[in-house]
């Protein structure tokens, strides 16, 4: 059975997760984890959207993240499954 559509609203707060084919790890090490950080600090950058917490774990990535606009989350989220 398939999820239901992503209901997105401008200045929605939206739980964010992805994580690894079949549960596999998507983090080596701490440089890995280091490296996401930093590849989520340069999207922000670019994109609409607040941060209000993260947590990576080894095989996964958990986000709460407020947006100021659909188009902005949208884009930001367009590669999760």
């Amino acid at each position: 059975m398939s999820r239901y559509p992503r209901l997105m609203v401008a200045d929605g707060t939206y739980h964010v997760r992805a994580r690894g084919n079949n549960g596999e790890d998507i983090f080596r090490d701490d440089a890995d984890r280091v490296a996401y950080v930093d590849l989520l600090t340069g999207a922000k950058e670019f994109l609409t959207f607040q941060i209000f917490a993260y947590v990576l774990m080894s095989n996964h990535v958990i986000g709460l993240d407020v947006s100021k606009s659909r188009a902005a989350y949208a884009a930001f989220v367009a590669d999760e499954a």
